[in-house]
């Protein structure tokens, strides 16, 4: 019933709210060449530009959630120690990420060394 485009109260809530659905971004990779020439950055300072807009965008989705009234908080089951080990767990994949992109990308710093 939630799919169904004609039901009036679907069209609303498409209409009012704003639901992003899987948007898609860019590979990993992508995201690093295009920081490196949109911004000029080497391949360490795009990475610490993507990590740090990483961490600012899980600050501000996670400060948009614990700004929820604590009934629709109840509502979707959200704790505030699942909040916790919620933030720790994305926090924990993003260092791991970023500094296997890191060492990944130590040949190209080998290179110029050389």
């Amino acid at each position: 019933r939630t799919d169904c485009p004609s039901d009036p109260f679907v069209r609303f809530f498409d209409e009012t709210f704003r639901f992003a659905e899987g948007e898609t971004e860019l590979p990993f990779e992508e995201r690093i060449e295009e920081a490196k020439v949109v911004h000029r950055l080497n391949f360490i300072e795009a990475l610490c530009r993507l990590y740090d807009m990483r961490l600012d965008e899980l600050r501000v989705n996670y400060q948009s959630v614990c700004s929820l009234t604590p009934d629709i908080l109840k509502e979707f089951e959200i704790s505030r120690e699942s909040l916790i080990e919620s933030l720790r767990m994305k926090l924990t994949t993003a260092k791991k990420e970023y500094w296997k992109r890191l060492f990944d990308g130590m040949e190209e710093v080998r290179n110029r060394l050389t």
